[in-house]
Formats: structure tokens, C-alpha cells, sequence
């Protein structure tokens, strides 16, 4: 993103690293990053160092008398942050992809432009949902969380209210802001590299027999006690895993889980069957999933609908998708038996994966032109130039 900001005419671009931590000594691919955004003209500024936090209040004082520093604790020293902003002469700042910097910038006097995820409570009470449903917590936990969340939405959505841009990387998410009454909130793409490997030896080994014979079926990547991913593999387990036994009849596969850690006990209990193999971490994810006859993603098939980057990593490697039809809602780039194989019910998802798996033509159409829909959407060439000319508009229109 910095590298294609930096490329455009008439925009000068500065990077400020924010944390908590004092800096440490960089390392060797640190400094030569740092290096090559020199080079191109990105004034790389010293790091932000914020105070060290003041100890969190207990959570029947949290509930009770709730403070915006309960959940915004950096928000306090945003005169500190400011003041380095101004001195670099920004117009605009930008800040992606962080909860906690976008809160604690949220007061700065300077326009700014929030690159976004998941509104701050839809993880918190997704899993606080799970737990519930599976007996991990008490009634006295699940009201004392589900009120704190009550607090920490009202915080975060007075912050959001802050920002002139508020893009979110989920289309279902910025519709979310909206109706909170954000006027300027949107749905802006999510962004991946494209590291040429589609191009290379991955995509030549697509088109020959370098499968073999067994279905090589790659249903999670990242890791496995994240909340769409826990969500995601009960789903896998206890629904739809019973239609892919049946449908796959006849059919040699593997169905692989990639990812470091552990699984929630209630989301992996079912998966105890000798097709499904838990890999953990792997080195190199490229391989795996270029290597994989198909991509299965489900967590969208509950009610922990989000944008994921999982969807465009299969896609930059030509990797025929295979996904719940509700990815579409926070995706609408994702389109059936165009780039993706949708399915609404698990008897429909597992349908697609076998037919996938039985049918090379179709799975290389679908990954075809899921490698093209990633590169003329999804690419950061393509995104900043969407915010450059969304800013500029912007500014331009409170000008008069």
C-alpha cells in the first residue's frame, strides 16, 4: 500500500509505526524495508512510543461506570500523537487495519481515513455467542460480557463517527456503520500481493496431473482458535463434514487444516476422521494451497459473516474457492460458478466440492477467473488510487 501511494503524482507519503512497546533494534529485513521505502520517497518517521497504560479496571467498574480509556486506553495521549502528525504537515492521516490506533487517533485535528476490519465488537460477541451455546460459560459471565460489549460498541462508534472516510473491507460491515449513522461510511476492497507465483511453476503443476489421484481438499487456513475459524470448523464438523463423507463417495481425498494452535474442544470433536488431517503451522502456505484441488471456506456460513483475505490468497494462486454463498454478502466480487463454487446448505457445499474435485476443467475456470477478479479488484494499485480519488473528492467538496 505505502510502495503504491508513494508511486503516485503529487502525493507525498509519510509512515509513523505506533506501539506501546519502546523500539527495538531493527532487524536486517526491518532496516531493508525501511531502506526501500526511502528510496522511493516515503519519509519514514521515528517511531511512536505511547506511555505505558495505567492497569485496567475491574469489570464490574467497567460495567457500572463505563469510560472510553476502559477500551480506547491510548486514546488519552492522542495530543502527544497529534502533535507529531502536525509536524510532519499531513493533510490526511490513514490508518489501516487497527482497532486500537484508529481509537486512539480518533480526536487528532487533522482529516483522516479509517482502512478497516471487523466492527470492534463482532468478534467479541460472536465467540461470547459460542461459548454460550456450548456450555463453556455461565449465565453471570455471558451478561457480564455481553454488557461491557453494549459499552465498547457505543465507544467505538462515537470514534468512528470521527473519521471523514470510514471504508471498511466488508461490504455487510460498512452497511453496519451506516445504519449507525456514519454518512460517510463504504465498502472499500480488502488487498493481497500478488507474488507471481499464479504465473510460475505453481500454475504450470495446475495444469498437468501433479494432484495425482487424491482430492487434496485445504478447508482452513490460519490460526485454529481464531473466532472465524473456531466457528468455521463446527460447522465443517458437525454439518457439513457427514455430506462430504456421502458425496465424495467412490472419490480418494484429504481434506487438510492448516494452522498453528489449538482448535476449541467443541469446534474439533467431530473431526476426528481418517481423511481429515490437522498439518498446524506450515512453512510454506503458497505451495499448499497452490497444490490443493480445492479451497473450502465455511466461517462464513455462520453467523460470523466477515471479509476475509483467505478467499483472495486462494485467489492470487489460481486455487479453485469453494465457500458458503453468504462470503458474497460481505464480498460481492465473489460470485457462483463464475470465480467461486457457492453453496447455501451443506448437501449444496458438499455438491460443489466433489464436483470440483471430479472435474478439472471446472476447477481450473474457477480458479482462473478468480486470479482475474483478485487483480483487477484487490490489488493495492488498485485500492489507493480508490482512496486518493475518494480523499480528493472529499476535499474538494468541503472547499465548496
Amino acid at each position: 500500500m505505502l510502495r503504491a501511494f508513494a508511486q503516485m503524482r503529487d502525493l507525498s507519503v509519510g509512515l509513523l509505526k505506533c506501539d506501546y512497546a519502546p523500539p527495538s533494534a531493527m532487524t536486517d529485513d526491518e532496516r531493508a524495508g525501511v531502506e526501500s521505502l526511502t528510496e522511493i520517497g516515503v519519509k519514514v518517521l521515528e517511531p511512536f512510543q505511547f506511555p505505558e497504560i495505567a492497569a485496567v479496571r475491574n469489570g464490574y467498574a467497567r460495567m457500572l461506570a463505563p469510560r472510553l480509556e476502559d477500551h480506547y486506553p491510548c486514546a488519552r495521549h492522542a495530543s502527544s500523537l497529534e502533535s507529531v502528525v502536525k509536524r510532519f504537515g499531513a493533510d490526511v492521516i490513514l490508518i489501516p487495519w487497527s482497532e486500537w490506533l484508529t481509537g486512539a487517533c480518533a480526536d487528532i485535528d487533522v482529516p483522516k481515513f479509517a482502512y478497516y476490519g471487523n466492527p470492534d465488537t463482532k468478534s467479541w460477541n460472536a465467540r461470547l455467542r459460542f461459548q454460550w451455546a456450548n456450555g463453556a460459560i455461565g449465565i453471570a459471565r455471558f451478561g457480564v460480557e455481553t454488557l461491557l460489549s453494549h459499552h465498547l460498541e457505543r465507544a467505538h462508534l462515537r470514534q468512528a463517527m470521527k473519521y471523514e472516510w470510514f471504508g471498511n473491507v466488508a461490504h455487510n460491515d460498512a452497511i453496519y456503520y451506516q445504519q449507525h449513522g456514519h454518512k460517510n461510511a463504504f465498502y472499500i476492497q480488502n488487498i493481497w500481493v500478488d507474488r507471481g507465483l499464479y504465473a510460475g511453476s505453481h500454475a504450470l503443476a495446475k495444469q498437468g496431473s501433479g494432484r495425482g489421484t487424491v482430492a487434496r481438499i485445504i478447508a482452513n487456513v490460519g490460526k485454529l482458535g481464531g473466532t472465524a475459524n473456531t466457528l468455521g470448523l463446527h460447522y465443517l464438523g458437525h454439518r457439513l463434514l457427514p455430506e462430504l463423507q456421502r458425496t465424495l463417495t467412490g472419490t480418494s481425498y484429504e481434506i487438510h487444516i492448516l494452522g498453528a494452535g489449538e482448535p476449541h474442544p467443541a469446534a474439533a470433536k467431530e473431526l476426528a476422521v481418517p481423511e481429515l488431517l490437522w498439518r498446524g503451522f506450515v512453512d510454506d502456505i503458497d505451495a499448499e494451497l497452490s497444490a490443493a484441488t480445492v479451497f473450502l471456506c465455511v466461517n462464513n456460513a455462520t453467523d460470523f459473516k466477515v471479509g476475509h483475505t483467505r478467499y483472495l490468497h486462494a485467489w492470487s494462486l489460481g486455487t479453485c474457492v469453494v465457500a458458503h454463498r453468504d462470503a458474497a454478502l460481505s464480498m460481492p466480487e465473489i460470485r457462483h460458478n463464475e470465480n467461486a463454487l457457492l453453496g447455501n446448505t451443506p448437501d449444496e457445499i458438499a455438491y460443489w466440492v466433489a464436483e470440483a474435485a471430479r472435474n478439472e476443467p471446472l476447477r481450473r475456470r474457477i480458479g482462473d477467473a478468480g486470479y482475474e477478479t483478485f487483480r483487477s479488484h484487490f490489488t493495492a494499485e488498485r485500492v489507493t488510487s480508490d482512496i486518493v480519488e475518494r480523499i480528493r473528492a472529499g476535499s474538494q467538496s468541503r472547499m465548496g
